[in-house]
């Protein structure tokens, strides 16, 4: 996280409520944590994480977003190599004075049922929508 990033107990924004990542495999474990960072908006703080990866994990996006645009929330992806029905969701929301930040992490058991995509298509990982 940013190092001006401060732990939160519960959502720091109601934007989350709205979305939130769907695991498609059965069981998938998982666990929410939520931070809040003043002074950097939602694609400052999506940037910075861009610039500092989750060790051991590929990020969906690898090019800065641009920081003037006006984001009521921003999502991305973090997933380990060659597996994209597990990782983190990071979601940015904007906040008064900052932003807020959402990371639900999903892990999949080996014993795990994960479902075909219909019509040959692809499931989504993390963060992509």
């Amino acid at each position: 996280m940013p190092t001006a990033a401060v732990r939160a107990e519960s959502s720091p924004s109601e934007t989350f409520a709205g979305q939130w990542q769907g695991w498609v495999c059965t069981p998938t474990k998982t666990v929410t944590a939520y931070w809040t960072v003043k002074g950097m908006s939602p694609g400052e703080a999506m940037n910075w994480m861009i610039a500092h990866p989750t060790p051991g994990l590929t990020l969906s996006r690898d090019e800065p977003v641009p920081v003037d645009e006006d984001y009521d929330a921003i999502s991305m992806g973090a997933i380990p190599a060659g597996d994209n029905l597990q990782g983190i969701a990071f979601t940015y929301a904007r906040t008064p004075g900052g932003s807020a930040i959402r990371a639900e992490v999903g892990a999949v058991p080996a014993n795990a049922i994960c479902p075909t995509p219909p019509d040959g298509g692809q499931w989504g990982g993390p963060g992509e929508g």
